[in-house]
């Protein structure tokens, strides 16, 4: 097995098992605060966990698969199928969790209070014995623990770990590692988050030696309560150095650090330091990084392995079979064999061994290749493509004109809020304008009415934002893979965190006029259209008519004014499909709603009916009040649950409730004298009429 293929699915089954780990332990996940502006409540935890899982199952399901069709030579047979086991071990364990909290969700079996309190356990707890969930935990804590050893074997050697052990001679064996990532914060790109975390690793639990290597501060602390200052360059390295040069117990070390070449600034100290540890007996130390002359002149004579040499024959294969799948490139390739040889071996050795990279060059190639195209243009195009990743993405970005980056801008803000939205929502939108769902007819699309704008917006995604986003497709099924259940992804997490790191958001942020471009009303628009033009069951349609809802309040509580003309045209739209109301309210309401007006007042929605009252006559007024306050706090609890936010709801419901009451008091009682209502009112209070 590859490098490269190992590390990706290892790190895939560590994040899965990480996260399904914080599921099962007894304390919440995060630190859950109620505010006066928004309760983020269970449903918030609930979803968010589900979305997650769901993630990072994915993103494990993806690089299981490339590990599976990759080579395995006969002296690493047992570490991968040791590494194979445990993936398949923790994937049965997440799709388990995941299962369990969507049927909490379905069945409204979770409690606000006690998921705060005790975390997603508490929602295992209705399902499983507390036997079975302490089992869980302790497997996924074993996965966790042998993923390592397993790692670690399949890069190296199966008797790494012995070796390691053997050299360390009955010593105290330490290890630490650390990751640079240049799209991260100052700690994950800098000098200092280097010695800080390799510091923390290893002084973990180890007060004597902690105390020794910090012994100044320690003394300021205990004299004055001082020692509190920021750390410094020198004094880290300091305490490093006296860390490993004089162990307060016989100790070998073992550091990794990776990815160099990500460092912000001046590598020089960082070379220095690496190598002025390495001369100690009783260290070792393994860095990774991509190549530049400037590491390979430091490591002269070091032992090395080169991954982009190792699984470049890899890549070969893997481009030359992506490029078949274009029937165009096939004819192409036939007139000039000798460039496409050269073209293919030139994606592998630029791609410096990350896959990623052979993936959106292969497509950025391929894009609208015209049937007059040569060889010789497309190789030509390839020199054009920088190595790299963060450098790829820069130039695909700076490669389109200033009507289209602003497009891209738009997409990518919106998926910046928004996990795996559908195509076809994705559609809807994606409009020039901010009420564009508010024009369309509310009419069921037919088939290829629904095809033509997958289409579309897959053309779109492509042409601005390839190598960003991409489309899931079921391929094999008929019309391209693409479906009403296409949904639209980050091609990798990379990619999500180099849009949104500092230089490029700002970039974005500049192309879509800042708050001119607001990402919430253009979802809003995305679920309105969906609401009015996708056929479905009632079910399907009372979600939709909830999440326009919700995303209507959101609004309203960002901007502080009720969007009455959007509730105005979900209004609209739930008339024509009758059903969608007697599936939300409760049983003995069925049948009797027949307003959007009477749904807002049996559900307090205090702002709506405000400003929509006032342009009503006091018949109709009064037709909805006898719906006014006959909603009872259990049912308006049961009714909460159903959004994916409930946190939208910011104000509780005995205050909602008489907020409600005021309101439609002085609606009809406008105009001045005591009204029928008023009078009406008092009959019913047992009080004399005046």
């Amino acid at each position: 097995m590859e490098s490269q293929m190992a590390v990706s699915l290892a790190s895939a089954v560590l994040q899965l098992v990480d996260f399904s780990s914080k599921v099962v332990q007894k304390d919440k996940v995060g630190k859950v605060h109620k505010s006066t502006g928004t309760t983020l409540g269970e449903a918030t935890l609930l979803d968010d966990a589900i979305a997650n899982l769901g993630d990072l199952s994915q993103q494990f399901e993806k690089a299981r698969r490339v590990y599976y069709k990759s080579h395995i030579s006969p002296d690493q047979e047992s570490a991968d199928a040791r590494l194979i086991a445990l993936a398949n071990d923790s994937g049965g364990v997440a799709k388990i969790l995941q299962a369990t909290l969507d049927q909490a969700k379905r069945n409204h079996d979770v409690d606000e209070q006690t998921v705060l309190a005790q975390g997603l356990r508490s929602i295992l707890s209705l399902y499983y014995s507390q036997k079975t969930i302490c089992d869980l935990a302790d497997k996924l804590g074993s996965i966790r623990k042998q993923v390592d050893v397993a790692l670690l074997a399949s890069l190296r050697h199966p008797r790494t770990a012995t070796h390691l052990r053997a050299w360390a001679k009955g010593r105290t064996l330490i290890k630490a590692s650390f990751f640079s990532s240049s799209l991260g914060n100052d700690m994950q790109r800098s000098r200092m988050g280097l010695l800080q975390s390799l510091l923390h690793a290893a002084l973990r639990g180890d007060t004597e030696t902690l105390i020794q290597v910090f012994h100044h501060r320690w003394q300021r602390f205990l004299t004055s309560g001082g020692g509190r200052q920021p750390f410094t360059w020198l004094e880290l390295r300091q305490a490093f150095i006296t860390m490993i040069s004089t162990p307060s117990k016989p100790t070998s070390f073992f550091f990794a650090i990776d990815g160099l070449d990500e460092f912000e600034g001046n590598l020089k100290d960082i070379l220095q330091l690496i190598k002025d540890i390495a001369k100690y007996p009783h260290v070792k130390v393994c860095v990774a990084s991509r190549s530049s002359p400037e590491l390979l002149r430091a490591f002269t004579g070091q032992h090395n392995l080169r991954p982009e040499l190792l699984n470049r024959q890899d890549i070969c294969n893997y481009v030359t079979a992506s490029l078949a799948r274009s029937q165009v490139y096939v004819k192409l390739s036939k007139t000039d064999l000798t460039r496409e040889t050269e073209l293919v071996k030139g994606i592998a050795k630029k791609a410096a061994g990350i896959f990623l990279w052979a993936h959106i060059v292969v497509q950025v190639l391929l894009d609208d290749l015209p049937h007059t195209a040569r060889m010789v243009s497309l190789v030509a195009r390839l020199e054009t493509m920088p190595s790299g990743l963060e450098q790829l993405f820069t130039t695909l970005l700076g490669r389109l004109d200033t009507k289209h980056l602003k497009h891209a801008s738009q997409i990518l803000r919106l998926m910046t809020i928004k996990p795996r939205p559908l195509l076809l929502e994705l559609w809807f939108a994606d409009g020039n304008n901010d009420d564009a769902a508010l024009r369309n007819e509310a009419r069921p699309l037919s088939d290829n009415e629904i095809f033509e704008r997958l289409e579309m917006m897959n053309r779109r995604l492509i042409s601005r934002c390839r190598g960003f986003l991409e489309t899931e497709c079921q391929w094999g099924s008929a019309r391209s893979g693409l479906s009403k259940a296409s949904r639209v992804t980050w091609t990798h997490r990379i990619a999500k965190d180099f849009v949104r790191s500092q230089r490029i958001w700002n970039i974005i942020l500049d192309n879509t006029g800042h708050d001119a471009f607001d990402p919430e009303w253009h979802w809003a628009n995305g679920q309105l259209g969906l609401f009015k033009t996708v056929a479905g069951t009632t079910n399907t349609k009372a979600s939709h008519f909830l999440s326009c809802l919700e995303y209507a309040l959101r609004l309203e509580q960002r901007l502080n004014i009720c969007p009455v003309k959007f509730l105005d045209e979900v209004g609209r739209t739930a008339t024509i499909y009758a059903t969608v109301y007697d599936d939300i309210v409760p049983r003995k309401f069925k049948g009797t709603i027949s307003s959007f007006l009477e749904f807002a007042v049996l559900f307090n929605l205090v702002s709506y009916v405000r400003g929509r009252g006032l342009t009503l006559s006091k018949e109709e007024l009064s037709h909805a009040s006898r719906l006014l306050g006959v909603l009872d706090a259990k049912k308006w609890e049961v009714f909460v649950t159903r959004f994916e936010h409930p946190g939208i709801w910011s104000t509780e419901f005995e205050e909602r409730k008489r907020d409600m009451q005021q309101v439609m008091d002085s609606l009809l009682d406008r105009g001045g004298g005591e009204s029928r209502w008023q009078r009406a009112r008092k009959r019913l209070s047992g009080q004399k009429k005046t």
